[in-house]
Parts: structure tokens; sequence; C-alpha cells
């Protein structure tokens, strides 16, 4: 189940998953949007690009902060990391953590923050990611570029390039050469990272900074690990998520994929196709990952509606078998719920790289 091809290779055809419900939701909420027109007006409020989100619902709580570094709440505890320059780009940048013993594997940890904001420094790595440096998994935590200064899809070449870097330059850090690359993440973190698991031979134009020898490098990985993620985000921007103050998700969305709004004017308009190309759903096939997809039945920022459709897509592309859907009773965004044997039991569930 992992891909076998390189992004120097011919681009993937779009599926047009951009459902009719989510259309007919668009035009409804957006007053003069046509069906077969390229803009998407959404509906947001006008104002400055913000530095960050905050939360504001007990159902989203921000993360425990101990001061500068990695949060580790109580719980599994991390070794020192090693701190390495994954790419040429300042934003490049990540902390390594490795086993006891020789890693098995390496977990691409992408934190959240909307697209806008958070750092690998600033954001919880969680426990049930935390725990597996203990059950010999390596751990990648990764910082890559931000909106509004880097609009999407900068953050999916930077995890590509990141996965890349791995592959290449592992050994020398001290992960055994051939094991596998697993990608995780959390919110706009988990977006990316399904993102970047199954576009492959998308976003050519963003190597450019790659050298041939390094396309040549396979960015595909072993599975995936969504934590709340968003997977359309044309649905997203109109699902009216009520715990983010100040923002509303299209106003979020647009300042992720740099929408164009009108100073004064509430509608902001994106275009369609590059909203399409924006979700992860739009590049589904047999030759994707395995995936596990988390969601919490209390978040009030992605609904879990949002991984149902997901999942039932995912199975569709992949098999019932491969991907491993589990909904938190009670939980909010963070999922900090999360059993750690669950993800435990999906990374040993993965089948051998090639």
């Amino acid at each position: 189940m992992v891909h076998g091809r390189t992004d120097s290779g011919r681009n993937r055809p779009l599926r047009p998953v951009l459902r009719a419900v989510g259309l007919v939701g668009l035009v409804v909420l957006a007053a003069g949007c046509r069906l077969d027109g390229t803009d998407v007006p959404l509906r947001g409020t006008a104002g400055p690009d913000p530095t960050g989100v905050t939360l504001a619902d007990d159902a989203c709580p921000a993360p425990p902060s101990d001061g500068p570094g990695v949060v580790v709440p109580a719980g599994s505890e991390l070794p020192a990391p090693h701190t390495v320059s994954y790419g040429p780009v300042a934003e490049q940048q990540a902390d390594l953590y490795l086993p006891p013993t020789p890693a098995v594997g390496t977990i691409v940890w992408i934190h959240g923050g909307a697209w806008v904001g958070g750092s690998r420094t600033a954001a919880a790595i969680p426990e049930a990611i935390r725990a597996q440096v203990a059950n010999g998994w390596a751990v990648f935590s990764i910082d890559y570029r931000l909106a509004p200064q880097h609009h999407l899809p900068y953050a999916v070449y930077d995890v590509k390039t990141a996965v890349r870097f791995l592959k290449a330059d592992g050994a020398a850090q001290g992960i055994p050469s051939g094991t596998p690359v697993v990608l995780a993440g959390h919110s706009a973190g988990a977006h990316v990272a399904m993102l970047a698991a199954v576009s492959q031979g998308a976003f050519l134009a963003f190597h450019t900074q790659l050298l041939p020898e390094e396309l040549d490098v396979d960015p595909s990985v072993a599975g995936v690990i969504s934590l709340a993620g968003v997977s359309d985000l044309g649905a997203w921007a109109q699902s009216g998520a009520s715990c983010i103050v100040g923002l509303t998700p299209a106003d979020i969305v647009a300042r992720a994929i740099g929408c164009h709004q009108e100073p004064g004017e509430p509608t902001i308009t994106c275009d369609r196709d590059t909203l399409q190309t924006l979700n992860p759903e739009s590049y589904l096939d047999a030759g994707d990952p395995p995936a596990l997809l988390v969601s919490g039945t209390s978040d009030l920022i992605v609904p879990e509606v949002n991984e149902v459709e997901l999942r039932s897509r995912w199975e569709a592309a992949v098999g019932s078998e491969h991907v491993t859907a589990t909904a938190l009773p009670g939980d909010g965004h963070s999922v900090a719920s999360l059993d750690p044997a669950v993800v435990l039991r999906f990374l040993d569930s993965l089948p051998p790289t090639r």
C-alpha cells in the first residue's frame, strides 16, 4: 500500500470531490455564487491578518505551558532532542527524538495552529505520539512555513521535504535506513499531513529548491495519522465552528490559501479550483497509505462528521481494512484521551515498506 511513485512523475488527476451538498451549501450561504463559476464567495469578517487564533471554549483548551521548549504535560517523557535543518529554508527546522534502541520507524509530527500559527516548540506533542518513542519509534517534530506569509501548499512542500530528508539522510541522524516514515498531525497539521500523504505528483512548482537528485527521493509514506484534521476546506469554511473567537472558519481558510477580499467588504472570494486542489479527498486512490483518523465527539472546531465522511472516502479508496477510525466520547478538539495503544496498533499493522 506504500507508493512507489516519485513527485517527478506524472501528476495525478483530481477527483470531483467537492460533493454536491458542499457546493450547494456554499451557494446558499454566499449570495451570487454560481455552480458553474470559478470563484466561491465565503462569508467572513473583514480585518487584518492575525498572528494566531484564540480559542474560547472548554472543548478547545489551550495546551499547557511550562516555558520555552516542547510542552510536556504529565505522561511519557521525551529524550533530549537533536535539532536539525531538514531543508534550505529558515523555517525547515525539526527536533528529532530518538528511542533508546534503533528506531523501527519515524513519525513526522506536524503541529496545528490554523495554518497561520504554532511551532514545534510552542505546541504540545500529544501523549499518544510521545509514547511511541518508548515503543521504538523516532519522532521528528517539524516547523513549516505558515500563512499569511506563505500560503498553502508551502506547508505541504515542507512536509514532503522532511520525508525526503529522512529517507536520504536519516542514517546520518541515527535512524536505520529503510525504516518506514509515518506522517501525523493535529488539526491544520493533520490536514497538511493527509494532503502530503496522498498528493503524489502534485505541487511540483513548489519543488524548485530541490536538487535533481533530491527529486528522485520518493516522498511517499507508510501511513498517516490525523488527529481532528480538516479534510474539506470549502465545507469547513462554511461550518460555523462556534469556539473560534473573532475569526470565522471562512476567515481562517482565506488567510491560509490567500483568498481575495475587497477592503470593507464582508465577502471573501476563494478560487474553487484552489480549494479543491488543497483537499486531501481530491487525491484519494488505491495507491494511498493506510490511515488512522481520530475525532472527538464534542469537537466544536472540526466536528466528528468530518471524520465520518473522510473515513468513508478513504475506505472506498484503499479498502476498509487499511483505515482505522476512532471517535473519542466527550473529547474536544485536542482529542487528548487518545490511548497510545491505539496508535501503536496502527503502526504495528502497517505493511512493510518497499
